[in-house]
């Protein structure tokens, strides 16, 4: 009976000191806590930080991919329509130079109609002289 008793603490004592090896390769109660305190507090900055971004951005996006690939296409966009853009003024220049041409076209034709109407010219006067003069 003893030495049933003696086999058992044994055995127990074999528990123990596999246990008390197993728990030397952890760390201790302190650097648990430390770790944990370190982390929470870069857990914490990391937060901080996102709040400030949101505030600056102004919103909290719903859905922040679709809102990426949305800007993303947008910029697309403008940067296929920015050349244009920056043309613009000179465009205007060019139409504006345009009208002005055509307006003094226009003048020049109406001038001539005129010219022409003053020389009262007739079609059909002008053909009969024309055979007159052939034949």
């Amino acid at each position: 009976m003893l030495e049933k008793e003696i086999a058992m603490l044994e055995d127990a004592y074999q528990n123990y000191e596999t246990t008390k090896r197993e728990l030397a390769k952890w760390p201790s109660m302190n650097e648990v806590e430390t770790n944990i305190n370190r982390i929470s507090e870069e857990i914490n900055t990391i937060r901080q930080k996102i709040e400030d971004l949101i505030d600056k951005l102004g919103y909290k996006p719903e859905n922040s991919e679709q809102e990426l690939s949305d800007l993303r296409q947008k910029k697309e966009e403008y940067d296929r329509n920015e050349p244009i853009a920056k043309r613009r003024g000179t465009l205007l220049i060019e139409v504006q130079n345009l009208k002005k041409g055509l307006s003094v076209a226009k003048e020049d034709l109406s001038k001539i109609l005129i010219e022409i109407k003053e020389l009262d010219y007739d079609e059909d006067l002008h053909q009969k002289v024309r055979e007159d003069f052939d034949n």
